[in-house]
C-alpha cells in the first residue's frame, strides 16, 4: 500500500472512532440535560390564599395532570400560548394546573386576579423553583401520569 492510502485509512478509522465515542458517551450527556423533572415529595406550592400545599397532594393523586409552569417575566406571547394550550387540554377533560414562578407573592396574586380567574393557580418562589423544578427552559407544559413526569413540551411563540 502507498503512503497516501495508509494516511486515508488512518483518517477514516479516526473519524469512525470519534463518531462511535460521540454517539456512545457525549450525545447521551447532552440529551440528558434536556430532561424535565419535578420533585414531588419536597416541592411546596402556595395557593391564592397564601397557604402552603405540598405538590405531592396534587401531583400524585391524579391519574393524569398537565402542569403549565412559567415565570411572570417570560414573554407574554409564550404565556398566552401556553394558557391557550392549557385550555385545549382542559376541554379534553384533563386536569390542568398553573405554577407561576416569581419572587413576589403580591405580584403573582395581582396577575392571577387579572388573567387566571377560575383556574387552579399556584405560586413558587424563584429559589424553590431552582431546587425542585428541573427544566432548562420555561415556560414548559409538563404531563404527569401517576405521580411521574410522563412527557413535556416547551412553549415557544
Amino acid at each position: 500500500m502507498s503512503d497516501k492510502s495508509i494516511n486515508k485509512l488512518i483518517i477514516l478509522v479516526s473519524i469512525a472512532i470519534m463518531v462511535v465515542i460521540s454517539a456512545k458517551y457525549i450525545l447521551p450527556m447532552v440529551l440528558k440535560g434536556n430532561d424535565v423533572s419535578l420533585n414531588f415529595s419536597e416541592l411546596t406550592l402556595t395557593n391564592l390564599e397564601n397557604q402552603p400545599i405540598p405538590f405531592r397532594n396534587i401531583g400524585t393523586n391524579n391519574k393524569q395532570l398537565a402542569v403549565f409552569i412559567f415565570t411572570l417575566n417570560d414573554c407574554q406571547t409564550c404565556i398566552m400560548k401556553g394558557m391557550a394550550d392549557a385550555l385545549d387540554i382542559q376541554k379534553k377533560g384533563e386536569k390542568i394546573i398553573y405554577i407561576i414562578v416569581h419572587n413576589n407573592f403580591d405580584e403573582f396574586n395581582s396577575w392571577s386576579d387579572t388573567y387566571a380567574q377560575g383556574s387552579e393557580v399556584y405560586y413558587v418562589n424563584t429559589l424553590d423553583s431552582y431546587k425542585f423544578i428541573k427544566s432548562p427552559h420555561l415556560p414548559v407544559m409538563i404531563f404527569v401520569q401517576k405521580g411521574k413526569v410522563d412527557n413535556f413540551k416547551y412553549i415557544f411563540p
